[in-house]
């Protein structure tokens, strides 16, 4: 293998060693349109893990759904059901969360105006002894809100002038030192130093309506991650392999 070749070799391995980085992480999500109960929900782990159906009231209603090009679980308002999907993290992954990070995210589009924020659409994580919950809902005009749960509708923020027709990302960014979180909305902090509500029980990511107020909402991504590493861009690490082979073939020259 002559020199030139080495080099891009090396290069690419350098890319691969960045991106391995930027998925060092254990995750649990959903993502897109599958029936979750079909989806291996915790690929970092052994095994296949699907996501657990939960049924209150009524029959199961959901569906996948290309959402105006969008690929999303479809929860409707009608027929009345409360259906709901979780799955248990393991305990090394809640220990791992609790001392490193961790990082809850829904990409969520709620369709219909009125529908006050509750738990008719949630996305949340319980680690055992506190309640990291973010309920969603719209205003009057349909912008949406979202809202954290401290025993009742917590802090909220409403995404002005947004209306029905767009998703937006929310994360809950949980600081291990301050030992509370941070709301971001398509990457914007909106409420700062929230503590959570405090409360025992198993440790679970839940996502959907278990409430008995009916929602409608289309959710294209859940996802929790333990020990988040921020992720370079692809065209970063790109650049920086251009970088790389740019330098040598100077150097060459």
């Amino acid at each position: 293998m002559n020199k030139q070749a080495t080099r891009i070799g090396i290069a690419a391995a350098s890319l691969a060693a960045l991106t391995s980085i930027a998925q060092a992480t254990s995750v649990i999500q959903y993502v897109a349109n599958p029936n979750p109960t079909n989806f291996d929900g915790y690929a970092t782990q052994p095994g296949f893990q699907p996501w657990t159906l939960n049924l209150t009231a009524g029959t199961a209603a959901g569906t996948g759904v290309i959402d105006g090009g969008t690929p999303a679980w479809e929860t409707p308002a009608s027929p009345a059901n409360e259906e709901y999907w979780t799955l248990a993290p393991t305990g090394a992954d809640v220990a791992l969360g609790n001392t490193e990070g961790w990082i809850l995210s829904g990409r969520v589009r709620m369709p219909d105006p009125g529908l006050g924020p509750w738990f008719h659409t949630e996305v949340s994580y319980l680690d055992g002894s506190k309640f990291w919950a973010m309920i969603f809902g719209t205003d009057a005009e349909g912008d949406p809100i979202v809202s954290v749960f401290d025993g009742g509708v917590g802090p909220s923020w409403t995404n002005q002038l947004a209306g029905t027709g767009a998703y937006h990302l929310y994360q809950v960014v949980y600081n291990p030192v301050a030992l509370n979180v941070d709301v971001l909305v398509d990457g914007v902090e909106r409420i700062s130093n929230f503590t959570g509500f405090a409360i025992g029980g198993s440790p679970v990511v839940r996502w959907g309506d278990p409430s008995s107020t009916e929602g409608h909402a289309f959710y294209n991504l859940v996802q929790l991650e333990f020990d988040p590493v921020p992720e370079p861009s692809v065209v970063g690490l790109l650049v920086a392999g251009g970088a790389l082979l740019a330098g040598w073939r100077r150097r060459k020259q």
